[in-house]
């Protein structure tokens, strides 16, 4: 403990790992509260159950095809800035899902709070590891990966509960209220450092996020010639940016390989 104070106040790191756990735990709490709610939104949207399924495809589709770009952006640009503009932006997408009145608006709406959970995720465990004496990083970590089983665990209790009782815009009422939460103390704990690397080269990242996007769109519409098409492009695209990175890594860590 003596470690911890001479390298961060203990007020600074309580804020540091409240911030990233309350982050953390709207990811996995989002993507499995929302299923509990659709059939309720299919109806008040006057859509069928497999369209509105696209509110969590399109939230799925944007964080898993541009977290390794946000992650990489952070590297460059400044993870405590990326972390924050990522939990800003998912507050303010949880308040126009909220007032959202039409089927396009909310899509629209669900993909970008997608990019910014993208964000979030790219960028906790390295502000832990970069914010935290060593001694401490393996118990602040683990009680990072539990805030995010936490949220995959009571997503669906919560879920059917405050959607019966109180509609399923009261989901995304509390999803602002705990990203809100999570932006003033990292505010008040985070330090602005900058960029560790030097400007990244995105077109590896960015021909990678195509190509996951494309796979999932395309395994999703796989009774369709089209679904079909689309995943076999995708899979090309993501064997080509692997033998790229391979044969020269910019992206992914060499030892993968």
């Amino acid at each position: 403990m003596v470690f911890i104070m001479s390298k961060i106040s203990l007020k600074d790191f309580y804020g540091v790992l409240f911030t990233t756990t309350l982050a953390s735990f709207l990811t996995p709490f989002t993507s499995s509260s929302i299923s509990i709610a659709l059939p309720i939104m299919s109806e008040e949207f006057h859509v069928s159950l497999a369209e509105m399924n696209w509110v969590l495809n399109s939230f799925l589709i944007a964080l898993a095809s541009t977290v390794l770009v946000m992650g990489r952006i952070s590297d460059w640009a400044d993870r405590e800035k990326i972390f924050l503009i990522g939990v800003s932006v998912f507050a303010l997408s949880s308040i126009g899902i909220i007032l959202s009145s039409d089927f396009l608006s909310l899509l629209i709406l669900r993909f970008i709070q997608g990019v910014s959970a993208a964000m979030i995720s790219g960028t906790t465990v390295a502000i832990l590891s970069d914010r935290l004496p060593r001694e401490m990083r393996g118990r602040a970590i683990g009680l990072n990966t539990t805030a995010v089983y936490l949220g995959l665990t009571l997503g669906p209790l919560a879920g059917g509960f405050l959607t019966n009782l109180y509609g399923w815009r009261s989901l995304f009422i509390l999803k602002t209220l705990v990203s809100l939460t999570s932006l003033i103390l990292g505010t008040r704990s985070l330090e602005m450092r900058g960029g560790r690397l030097g400007k990244p080269d995105l077109f590896t990242p960015t021909i990678l996020s195509i190509s996951i996007a494309t796979i999932i769109l395309g395994t999703s519409n796989l009774n369709t010639s089209v679904g079909v098409a689309t995943s076999l492009i995708g899979s090309l695209l993501l064997v080509a940016t692997l033998y790229l990175e391979y044969k020269r890594p910019r992206t992914l860590h060499p030892k993968i390989f």
